[in-house]
Formats: structure tokens, sequence, C-alpha cells
């Protein structure tokens, strides 16, 4: 992890490149996991996920790398996302409104009706995580 600590871009960027084109579960599950570490280990790194940082596309907001993984089948996948996507929110000085924050509230809100989600408490502390 020196090369995190020296240029932390350069190997984010590998990984959000990789997340919009990935379609092997056990491999998006890896980079999702390497993602939350990286921000578990140090909540000021959310500041690498701004899109000016990473994207050359102003519209780009900081979920939006992880956004449409929540529509996925894998519940790993999803919940993972949805961990992250709080901590983003949670950790952030950019503060997510509009159609990303209700697509978001809506997914939660959808899995805490899922009857037996074995995820329960993840969403759970998703949305104790949200600054509302």
């Amino acid at each position: 992890m020196l090369f995190l600590k020296h240029k932390p871009i350069n190997v984010l960027k590998p990984f959000l490149s990789l997340l919009g084109h990935i379609s092997k579960d056990q491999t998006l599950q890896y980079i999702l996991i390497m993602i939350d570490d990286m921000l578990q280990e140090d909540k000021s790194r959310v500041e690498l996920f701004k899109p000016t940082k990473h994207s050359k596309k102003k519209t780009d907001s900081l979920w939006s790398p992880f956004l449409s993984l929540l529509n996925r089948p894998d519940g790993f996948i999803t919940n993972m996302t949805s961990r992250i996507i709080a901590k983003l929110a949670c950790w952030s000085k950019e503060l997510m409104d509009g159609s990303d924050l209700n697509f978001y509230l809506t997914w939660l809100k959808d899995q805490l009706r899922q009857p037996n989600n074995e995820y329960i408490q993840s969403v759970a502390r998703c949305l104790q995580m949200m600054p509302l």
C-alpha cells in the first residue's frame, strides 16, 4: 500500500475503470472489497473519487461509478456497493442530492422491505450513515 500513499489516483483510476467494464461477479467483488478497504483505512480518500480527479465528464457525480452496480443480481456486490456509496456520502464534503439520492434511498427502502434479506443489517447501517 506504499504506492497508494504516494500516487493514490494511479491506484484508484484502474479500479473505477474496471467497475464499468467487468462483468464477472467474482472480479467485481474483489474490486469492491479493495475500494472499501481503501476507504476504511483512510476516510479522507473519498476526495479521490471526485470526478475532476478521474473523469473528463463534468456530469459524473462522486457516486455515479457505483449507482449502476446496485442493479446487479448478486447480493454481495449490491450490498458492498451500498456500503461504499454510504461511506462516500458520509465522509465527503460533496452532498448527495437529486436523482442520485432518490435512487439510492429508494434502493435502501426496497432492501428493507425484501423478505429474508440476509444483508438487512448492512442496509440498516448504510441508512444510519447517510447524512440526511
